[in-house]
């Protein structure tokens, strides 16, 4: 199932929003975005799910590969293909929907597990200031 989402930093932190309570992977941190719908491309489905849940316009959108994740959800394994978007973006009115996490805060919060090797990669990319380690 591809997933189109934001890598939003502004090179020492990044934006993170937290899953809902009650449902799959509920309290853990995740990227904002959402699923491709069909006909749909990454890009318009990205800038489609910032807008409904944050209301967000973003410029323009970097492409920063592919990240593949299988998820054991109460349904059954599910395959995720990760597909993120690098934005440089300044805070607002809209991100009282999530949190700005630099690597010390992220470190103290469940990242999903999908999201892990990516926030490595940005770091690697000079995108986010430290580097990230999870175990």
């Amino acid at each position: 199932m591809p997933v189109a989402i934001a890598l939003l930093t502004n090179r020492q932190r990044v934006f993170m929003v937290k899953r809902p309570r009650g449902r799959p992977l509920g309290g853990q941190w995740e990227f904002p975005g959402g699923k491709v719908e069909i006909g749909e491309s990454p890009e318009d489905a990205l800038r489609r799910e910032l807008r409904e849940e944050l209301g967000l316009a973003v410029g323009p959108l970097a492409p920063f590969g592919a990240y593949s994740h299988v998820y054991d959800l109460p349904d059954g394994p599910t395959h995720y293909v990760l597909i993120p978007y690098a934005a440089h973006v300044r805070p607002g009115p809209w991100d009282h929907a999530g949190a700005w996490l630099d690597a010390d805060a992220a470190k103290r919060r469940t990242i999903v597990a999908g999201s892990q090797p990516i926030l490595v990669d940005l770091a690697a990319a000079g995108l986010l200031r430290a580097i990230l380690i999870y175990p």
